[in-house]
């Protein structure tokens, strides 16, 4: 699947009169566009500079037809807000307004551009539209950054609105805390809903070949360091994997969970290690609020995420480790040549991936609630080189601002779940403009 690629529209407007300096709003449109063509965003200029309703009502016509993800409106110089209503009319997407700063001077009249987008914002307001605004150069790397990260957001709102969920089986008897809001989830967060049932699951498992089994299972065996599990349970495990990966196929699915337990413990944490390195993010215990924060993690980032509970504490260098039972994606591990397959020490069967996961910074989530309750715990720390503290994939986060215990206690009160989802990528500025839009509380924890 891979990272988003935000579309950002880019417009810059000028009214050529009263002496303002139109007559530059050229140059401005090209270096904007150069500025802006450093960040990882698809770019969509407008065909020309917007000097009047008819040019802005083109200009959002074109990013309608391509469909941009939201639209930067650069001031070049005071800007008549039916430019903005023109736009407005034929398209609703979120919107940048920038203004550039003038020099003033008594010989030149000024550009008045701040003053304009003063009024562009009022009207914003009054529209209810969603914007963001910036003061300050097109060359301002500061700013760049906060475009890029508002545009990150916007896209994921918008991807995760297409997006499908596939859930198979039912929450664990142990979790009520599991429950969800299919509706609500819909409506706030805009994934979509793919319920199989378990017989479902063993149905497509059983149709499963043995040579398709085997040659997935010699590629594994390549990418790990040692097999201590029986190799009739690893094929197993593979079938598994296969069936997952044909549902998802099927299904269109861009994202699942399984009903894991209690009686596919340690049958399918293979499975899902593989397909959350293949960009499938995959979450245990039927966890369909962790399917999207992972879902949310993968889109952002580009990279496989890591499923895990909080399952010790260091207070000595203000550190904790998250793990799960063994169903980490392989690309996590500090030595790929250390990776070990062995049985789930929980139940004594299945496969379990084990490793140390690798050191860097990392960003955390823990996404729970339902109508009215959604919330989301943001922790931002770095991964270090830790033990095989535990039977799966512990990876270590060390925390500078707060200490752990302030950490915990935090996440106790406001009422955060037990799994944590895992990306080696700071992501905070996406993930807190990202539950902004969409309504949703959130803390931020480091």
């Amino acid at each position: 699947m891979g990272m988003l690629t935000p579309k950002l529209g880019v417009v810059v407007t000028a009214l050529p009169l009263y002496g303002l300096g139109s007559e530059a709003a050229p140059q401005l449109f090209e270096k904007s566009i150069s500025n802006l063509s450093k960040l990882k965003l698809e770019i969509v200029p407008a065909d020309e500079v917007v000097t009047d309703e008819e040019k802005s009502r083109k200009a959002a016509m074109k990013f309608r037809e391509k469909e941009v993800d939201l639209i930067c409106l650069i001031a070049g110089t005071w800007t008549p807000d039916t430019f903005l209503i023109e736009m407005l009319n034929e398209i609703d997407t979120p919107f940048i307004i920038w203004a550039i700063p003038d020099t003033l001077s008594f010989d030149r009249y000024p550009t008045l551009s701040l003053c304009g987008t003063q009024l562009l914002c009022s009207t914003l307001k009054e529209f209810d539209r969603e914007y963001r605004f910036f003061y300050g150069e097109v060359s301002n790397d500061e700013i760049l950054e906060e475009i890029y990260s508002f545009s990150k957001a916007v896209a994921l709102r918008n991807r995760l609105k297409r997006s499908k969920i596939c859930m198979v089986g039912y929450r664990p008897w142990v979790m009520a805390g599991l429950s969800f809001d299919e509706v609500e989830l819909k409506r706030r967060l805009g994934p979509s809903l793919i319920h199989l049932g378990l017989d479902d699951f063993l149905k497509v498992r059983e149709e499963i070949s043995d040579e398709d089994t085997q040659k997935v299972w010699s590629t594994v065996k390549e990418k790990v360091g040692k097999v201590l599990s029986d190799e009739s349970e690893c094929l197993l495990s593979i079938k598994s994997y296969l069936a997952l990966r044909k549902i998802v196929d099927e299904k269109e699915a861009d994202a699942l969970t399984v009903e894991c337990e209690p009686k596919l413990k340690g049958k399918v944490c293979l499975a899902n290690s593989l397909l959350n390195d293949e960009g499938i993010p995959a979450a245990c215990e039927s966890d369909v609020n962790s399917a999207v924060a992972m879902l949310i993690l993968h889109l952002l980032s580009g990279k496989p995420v890591l499923n895990g509970d909080i399952i010790g504490v260091f207070e000595k260098d203000n550190s904790m480790v998250f793990s799960h039972c063994g169903a980490g994606p392989l690309s996590l591990a500090e030595d790929k040549s250390s990776i070990i397959l062995d049985i789930n020490r929980e139940v004594n069967s299945g496969v379990s991936v084990f490793y140390t996961g690798k050191p860097g910074d990392v960003t955390i989530v823990n996404l729970v609630g339902r109508k009215g309750t959604y919330r989301m715990c943001i922790l931002s720390g770095k991964a270090v080189k830790t033990e095989l503290l535990y039977p799966g994939n512990p990876t270590k986060v060390r925390f500078s601002e707060m200490r752990v215990r302030e950490i915990i206690e935090t996440i106790a009160y406001k009422g955060f779940g037990h799994h944590w989802n895992l990306v080696h990528d700071n992501l905070i500025k996406e993930l807190t403009e990202y539950c902004s839009l969409v309504g949703i509380d959130y803390v931020l924890l480091r």
